[in-house]
């Protein structure tokens, strides 16, 4: 808010993570203000991300202070990727004959936020391309064990690791009948590695009603990125600015996790049956 009001800004920070490089205070950013900033202060919940409000007009300040917090936190602490999933020398995007997509499913079956996508969802995905990658958060035991003294998201009982992979496998099957002949991967890794590969992916992103992969997506410089219509209220607003193919709302039909309550109304293979028919 403070940049579209043309006002310097400074708050106590963070100190986990990168989060612990983000600036504490930023001088006044002039390509950003606005003469009808107040417009953008209407929202009344502590999630800023379920408003229109002036997140939607800041992207390319969270790109270079989140790219840059990112960098200085691997130099400080060589928590960075190896070589080769680091920052691409080659923006893959624009390479129309070798594009890869990123899909992020957020492993939650009881929140308010996040919505599981239908077939319609990945309409948008490109024809053109050659590599679909599932990233989803490590949920076996034997995954959670293989990232022990990292930071993870969360664990689930064996019921819950049953059904998440017969999910798994229902969207990977539904994304190779989408895309044909290309080739479709699972990964997982830690909060931060998940999080550091969305913000630097070298194509188009698909978000589900995550602000995890939001954040990580508003801060990428590549793209396309496609957003469910919850967030902003559902009111599409543009987002302008920054750098990359833009952001673009993701108008197919997604289907609530409050629906699914941990798997109590919905199990793996009815959320499958109605992502296939949507």
């Amino acid at each position: 808010m403070a940049a579209l009001a043309g006002k310097e800004f400074e708050f106590g920070g963070f100190s986990e993570s990168f989060l612990g490089h983000l600036p504490g205070h930023s001088s006044v950013v002039e390509s950003l203000k606005k003469k009808d900033w107040t417009t953008y202060c209407t929202c009344k919940t502590q999630y800023s991300h379920e408003c229109n409000s002036a997140w939607t007009q800041i992207r390319s300040l969270i790109q270079d202070d989140t790219q840059e917090a990112l960098l200085e936190y691997e130099q400080s602490t060589h928590q960075g990727l190896a070589k080769d999933e680091a920052e691409p020398e080659k923006d893959a995007s624009s390479d129309s004959t070798n594009v890869e997509v990123l899909v992020q499913l957020r492993l939650e079956f009881n929140h308010r936020q996040v919505r599981w996508p239908g077939k319609s969802f990945y309409e948008k995905l490109p024809k053109e391309a050659k590599k679909v990658t599932l990233m989803h958060m490590p949920y076996t035991d034997e995954q959670i064990q293989d990232k022990k003294g990292t930071t993870i998201h969360q664990t689930y009982d064996k019921p819950t690791q049953q059904n998440i992979t017969i999910l798994l496998q229902g969207y990977e099957t539904m994304l190779k009948d989408i895309c044909g002949d290309c080739e479709v991967i699972r990964q997982h890794g830690t909060q931060y590695h998940d999080f550091v590969k969305i913000a630097r992916h070298p194509g188009p992103v698909f978000c589900m009603g995550s602000s995890y992969c939001l954040w990580a997506a508003m801060a990428n410089k590549h793209g396309p990125i496609y957003l469910p219509t919850f967030f902003a209220k559902g009111e599409k607003p543009t987002i302008p600015g920054g750098q990359g193919k833009g952001v673009f709302w993701n108008t197919g039909e997604v289907l609530a996790s409050t629906e699914i309550k941990d798997f109590q109304l919905k199990n793996a293979t009815q959320i499958l049956e109605w992502a296939n028919s949507h």
